[in-house]
């Protein structure tokens, strides 16, 4: 195995050296793109796995004027070149001092000097995350990343049944040794022949080769395929990179709105276009996540922030039916702000993508209704704490909030209903998981207020508005807090 992965390596260092090209022409990387390969316990375009593959070394979805494709088939068949650019984002002065770099990139050959492995004995998250990326790229150039043979086998059950199943291999894996003498060849040969043709520029005959790999592909896989729809709704996704400026956009959109909420009554009208299409996105974006996925999309940090972007920004069009005009001016500006937020919070935990199946565990419909019920509390509580601000800062004593009552409701609900899920999963209702603890924390500081018949205090508007402003630090740390430093079993959510 070793020595098949040394014989690689020399081959894509004698691929680079013979032709001076340094990516694949776009049609040819493109039709690369196409094959099929099992990635993140799925099925999905090559074009999914090197868009992830980019995102995780740069921290963007190109580089430079090179699509993901490009940049990953660059590793793969123009090796030398590759593995001198500076295009993996170190983070930390730690590890970029002791890869002796200067600035946040580095290239893989950054990574070795004349004593060995720059990063060995080296203890800490960014030498992790470091290492990590370096692993990934020699998983590239050695193949064992490109997982797009498939392979059905015949398991059996018993006596009386057999079940059929996919194994995928990649180009330096032990094959079956069932597999007909064709089938392996085949697996061998058919790589080496692509670089030789992309080493010649040999392009025509390039694709032909690559969709004689897809179809193959699509014979072993039959009925176990994803379907064209399907190939194509991904396709559609990963060519949607709007989130960043669109979060960005936003936050400052709502800042300008916020300060003319403070000087005006009404918003202006222009804002329900920069919501609706804000809106139809998002809309768009979640569900096309869904399709792909096949569950609806609240498994991680990046899915329920972008559907919590979702939920604030469709907030205002209730208030149509209502004939406040301080309701509008306080509550598109925050809605548009708040959204702009989560969607930035988005962004952020996307750049360690995964779009999989989701485990057992977490397949119960009730999980996306508890999921849900509770960010959309965690919004409605958003939503109050800029009241609070615009409250005091024009001295506006009317603290009357129904959102409140709903908020809390919603949280409540949502706590219960995740408890009757943890007890199908888990066999119990309450673990004193830091998650559920923290969430029944929030649920009392903000039941509170509910009693301002007896707790005569909270009848006081500025200790109310206060006190909206510093309860929301107990959302942040039910979410934040808990996902980045306490832990538990909650830490994916």
């Amino acid at each position: 195995m070793k020595k098949l992965a040394i014989l690689i390596i020399i081959m894509h260092y004698a691929l680079s050296i013979a032709h001076a090209q340094t990516t694949l022409p776009q049609d040819v990387a493109n039709e690369f793109g196409n094959l099929l390969v099992y990635h993140n316990n799925r099925i999905c375009p090559l074009q999914t796995l090197a868009r992830d593959y980019t995102i995780k070394l740069t921290g963007k979805t190109s580089y430079k004027n090179f699509t993901a494709e490009q940049i990953f088939s660059g590793y793969f068949f123009y090796y030398n070149e590759w593995c001198n650019e500076p295009i993996i984002k170190i983070k930390g002065k730690d590890a970029q001092q002791t890869l002796n770099i200067k600035g946040k990139y580095a290239s893989f050959n950054d990574f070795h000097s004349p004593q060995g492995y720059k990063l060995i004995g080296n203890r800490g998250k960014n030498f992790s995350a470091a290492d990590e990326k370096y692993n990934l790229i020699m998983m590239n150039l050695t193949g064992s990343l490109l997982k797009t043979f498939p392979y059905k086998a015949t398991e059996h059950i018993d006596s009386n049944k057999n079940q059929e199943s996919i194994k995928w291999f990649a180009l330096n894996d032990n094959l079956p040794e069932d597999m007909s003498q064709a089938e392996q060849l085949f697996i061998r040969k058919s790589m080496n022949l692509l670089a030789e043709y992309i080493t010649n520029a040999q392009y025509t005959e390039a694709i032909d080769l690559i969709r004689k790999i897809r179809k193959y592909q699509e014979t072993q896989l039959g009925t176990f395929a994803p379907s064209k729809a399907h190939i194509r709704a991904e396709r559609i996704y990963n060519h949607l990179n709007f989130n960043r400026p669109l979060a960005i956009a936003l936050m400052l959109m709502g800042i300008l709105l916020f300060i003319i909420a403070l000087i005006k009554t009404q918003a202006p009208r222009w804002t329900w276009i920069i919501l609706t299409l804000t809106a139809i996105y998002l809309l768009f974006s979640i569900s096309l996540r869904g399709y792909i996925a096949g569950h609806f999309p609240l498994s991680n940090g990046f899915e329920t922030m972008q559907f919590l972007a979702l939920i604030v920004i469709l907030l205002p069009f209730i208030s149509i039916f209502r004939k406040k005009a301080h309701t509008h001016s306080l509550l598109i500006p925050n809605s548009i702000l708040i959204s702009g937020i989560a969607l930035m919070v988005a962004t952020m935990s996307e750049l360690n993508p995964r779009i999989t199946l989701l485990t057992p565990v977490l397949q119960s419909p009730l999980l996306s209704i508890h999921v849900m019920m509770i960010m959309i509390s965690y919004a409605l509580f958003a939503l109050i704490t800029l009241n609070a601000i615009v409250n005091l800062i024009k001295k506006n004593r009317n603290t009357q909030f129904p959102t409140l009552t709903l908020a809390l409701f919603l949280l409540t609900a949502g706590i219960f209903i995740g408890a009757i899920w943890a007890n199908r999963s888990w066999g119990r209702y309450w673990g004193w998981d830091p998650k559920e603890v923290w969430a029944l924390i929030t649920m009392l500081i903000y039941s509170l207020p509910l009693h301002r018949v007896s707790l005569k205090i909270f009848q006081n508007p500025r200790f109310l508005n206060w006190y909206y402003i510093l309860a929301f630090l107990s959302v942040i740390i039910t979410y934040f807090g808990v996902n980045f430093i306490l832990g538990g079993l909650h830490s994916y959510a």
